[in-house]
């Protein structure tokens, strides 16, 4: 304000200096006029109003300064359990495909959560968390303690913590998070810390789909007809599908044959697929865990093979597989369609589809599992219009 009233106290100034040279002065020269020649006038000394222009720029004149004081900035306060992108387990009930969405949070205090991580154990009794310390001499240890908090419906990972006196140098065991028995191998859950910075964190969606694998595996120790069986397969193309990795596969064949021979299956394991799958991937893993090798070959599919060439063909498929892991194999899919389209000089039809079976039969015997046994009146055509008609038991007089 103070910077507002010399502004125009000089603006004021200005103005005047202006007006006398328009008007003041034409006045003064007034008061030395002379009124006439009369006689009788007499001069007597008077006053005199001297002006003075004075021109140049105008200095504005800067306010006094004066002390001001800023606020702090408030501290930051908290009225619960911080929000964090704590791993959440989700539970799939039934086989099939979920859609977790994404979900976005912005964090506004460093803090330290606990999350899950799935993971398997062996059959047998487990202890699971739990801190152990040794310490050398009498000392307070004090512990964090994975846990939860509930606010307003919302429960929050959080990490407490518990102290302990130890009286005399030894070792500390404080409390485990659980015990669990496991009978069938199952997943558990082991308690993860992650420590998290103020900022913002998405977490992306997710697609899974979820098999029946430890169904299946826990119907076949239910069952344990083993006098009944020559050869476990695990997964079905499983790799030309993309269903799992190289990895996947090795560890799930792995784990499906420790399971049964707990219950008392010591036969041979493999895995089948299409030749691709076997060589276009580094298999030595699965090398290591399957007893033989496995493949599924249609002779129909390949549009250069009369049904009369399908043993032929289909020989020339597993021999290529065989030679991957250096192992004898067996072809676990094999047939020709009954009914179809032609696929070059491969045509569907009986008498077609008996000849294709009965070659195969000729090159490669009981190392061929035939398919399949009825036609699939579920399923759709196809682009051959063959997909339903697979049965062949009546070419064995069924």
């Amino acid at each position: 304000m103070k910077a507002t009233v010399v502004a125009a106290a000089a603006a004021i100034l200005a103005g005047g200096a202006s007006a006398g040279r328009a008007h003041g002065h034409r006045h003064a020269h007034a008061l030395f006029e002379k009124r006439g020649e009369a006689a009788d006038e007499v001069c007597t000394p008077g006053c005199s109003t001297i002006y003075s222009t004075i021109t140049g720029e105008i200095t504005l004149l800067p306010p006094a300064p004066t002390s001001t004081s800023v606020a702090p900035a408030p501290e930051p306060t908290t009225t619960g359990p911080i929000t964090v992108p704590t791993p959440i387990p989700q539970t799939c009930p039934t086989p099939g495909t979920y859609t977790f969405p994404a979900t976005t949070i912005v964090v506004t205090e460093t803090t330290t959560v606990c999350g899950g991580t799935p993971t398997e154990v062996p059959s047998g009794t487990h202890t699971l968390g739990g801190v152990t310390t040794v310490v050398e001499t009498a000392t307070t240890v004090v512990c964090p303690v994975a846990t939860t908090e509930t606010q307003d419906g919302v429960v929050t990972s959080v990490i407490k913590t518990t102290t302990f006196v130890c009286p005399s140098a030894g070792t500390l065991h404080d409390r485990p998070d659980h015990h669990c028995r496991a009978q069938l191998s199952p997943p558990v859950v082991v308690p993860v810390v992650e420590t998290y910075c103020p900022g913002t964190y998405t977490a992306p969606a997710v697609v899974t789909t979820v098999t029946e694998t430890n169904e299946q595996i826990n119907a076949l120790k239910s069952w344990s007809e083993w006098d009944l069986v020559d050869l476990c397969v695990v997964g079905n193309e499983a790799l030309f599908n993309g269903f799992c990795s190289v990895s996947e596969l090795t560890s799930l064949i792995g784990r499906t044959k420790s399971e049964l021979a707990s219950v008392g299956y010591n036969g041979p394991f493999t895995t089948t697929d299409v030749v691709s799958a076997w060589i276009d991937n580094d298999v030595s893993a699965i090398c290591s865990v399957i007893d033989v090798v496995a493949t599924n070959a249609h002779a129909y599919f390949n549009s250069a093979t009369k049904p009369a060439d399908a043993g032929k063909f289909v020989a020339g498929q597993l021999a290529i597989v065989e030679k991957v892991c250096n192992k004898p194999g067996y072809v676990m899919e094999t047939g020709w369609p009954s009914a179809g389209n032609c696929n070059g000089v491969a045509c569907a039809g009986p008498t077609e589809q008996r000849e294709a079976i009965e070659s195969i039969e000729r090159e490669l015997g009981n190392k061929v599992v035939f398919f399949s046994f009825r036609n699939d009146e579920w399923k759709q055509p196809g682009e051959c219009n063959c997909e339903r008609s697979w049965g062949c038991a009546a070419v064995w007089g069924v």
